[in-house]
């Protein structure tokens, strides 16, 4: 496959997205947005993989197996009073992928441009931030966490406080890796802060 055709795929398949996406806000649309968007995502995978000639690694036919295993089990399980949470944890798990995928790149061996890092980093704190503060919603609408908003001694002061730190560590990634760990540790700090105070509906 042609870096050319490869861009057109993605082009095509993430417009097809934000068209699911958008038919998934009314409901007499839905159902067909989800499954426009679920194939989409699904020709995107498959072009990566033919992209970058990986279609023989088994451990990436595992993880889309099991993907889809667990996809299809919370479709049985998950109440439709549940999809709140269900959506939250979602999220939160895209966050995860962006937030795994930066650390990798960051840890591997390889020479990397300072541009790359700074996006690695980005990612890192998006993606991290995504998960942990998805997780405390969920954990909030399902009842796991106190549903009352949660306010800490000088809370504004240490979110704003942990989100400063996040963007100096990032400012730093290129300069020394290993503030990968002060991203990661901040931004989970901000997250988890900044979502404990939402409640009380």
């Amino acid at each position: 496959m042609t870096q050319t055709i490869y861009y057109l795929i993605c082009g095509i398949v993430t417009a097809g997205i934000l068209t699911g996406i958008v038919l998934m806000s009314r409901p007499n649309t839905a159902r067909h947005g989800n499954g426009i968007s679920a194939l989409c995502s699904l020709v995107a995978v498959l072009a990566s993989m033919w992209y970058f000639n990986i279609l023989d690694n088994v451990t990436l036919w595992v993880c889309v197996a099991l993907g889809s295993a667990l996809g299809i089990w919370g479709t049985y399980k998950v109440k439709t009073i549940q999809m709140p949470q269900a959506v939250a944890l979602l999220n939160g798990l895209g966050g995860a992928s962006s937030m795994l995928t930066a650390m990798v790149l960051i840890m591997e061996g390889e020479p990397k441009t300072t541009f790359s890092l700074v996006t690695a980093g980005i990612a890192l704190f998006v993606g991290a931030v995504t998960l942990f503060g998805s997780l405390v919603a969920a954990g909030k609408l399902h009842k796991w966490l106190p549903q009352r908003p949660v306010v800490l001694p000088h809370h504004q002061f240490c979110a704003l406080l942990s989100l400063f730190l996040s963007i100096a560590f990032m400012i730093l990634l290129p300069f020394m890796s290993s503030a990968w760990w002060g991203i990661f540790v901040c931004s989970l700090a901000f997250s988890v802060i900044f979502t404990i105070r939402v409640g009380g509906a």
